[in-house]
């Protein structure tokens, strides 16, 4: 299936995506590596973080820690690494799972997003490999019918977490995405 849904701890809009990654000091750049800085001049056909930049990096390192207290705190076990996934030991076997990360969201092609779609913030749940709220599939996702009040407890035992280590997303909203694979 090429489109799926995600749940995301994020802001939401172009002002917010624009505040929040000034307040993490993380570039925002369109495909040709030009660095947006005003929410004025973003074309709306692209964009997406500096993925080498040592503030993604920094805030990558801070989200990482705050999977594994939640990833401990669910009583989950880390059995080795594999590249950048961890392997855990879980009620469901064993899993391939990627730690928080940032994730900019905008894809007006596939998607048809419009400029207030557009979302930055955490992905609790992911396809392919699980992230957080998904552990039960092997290959991530959350189906087609996701019963949020399963979920809640663990919505905010990730967003505690989260908070805890990037005190930035304070405000930021759970929300489902569409995503384009």
């Amino acid at each position: 299936m090429p489109a799926d849904k995600e749940i995301h701890l994020c802001v939401v809009g172009p002002n917010n995506v624009f505040s929040l990654a000034n307040a993490l000091q993380v570039p925002l750049i369109h495909e040709e590596d030009e660095v947006v800085t005003d929410v004025n001049n973003w074309d709306q056909n692209t964009l997406e973080e500096e993925w080498d930049s040592p503030a993604v990096k920094s805030v990558g390192a801070r989200l990482e820690q705050a999977w594994l207290e939640a990833v401990a705190e669910k009583g989950w076990t880390i059995a080795g690494r594999d590249g950048d996934y961890y392997i855990l030991d879980t009620p469901w076997g064993k899993r391939q799972a990627h730690p928080f990360s940032m994730c900019l969201q905008f894809d007006p092609f596939e998607i048809g997003d419009r400029a207030e779609d557009v979302t930055y913030g955490v992905g609790l749940s992911s396809r392919y490999f699980p992230r957080f709220l998904d552990m039960a599939d092997a290959h991530g996702t959350l189906g087609s019918a996701i019963d949020f009040d399963e979920l809640s407890d663990d919505i905010a035992l990730a967003r505690e977490k989260i908070l805890k280590h990037v005190p930035e997303l304070e405000g930021a909203k759970t929300v489902f995405r569409d995503i384009f694979y």
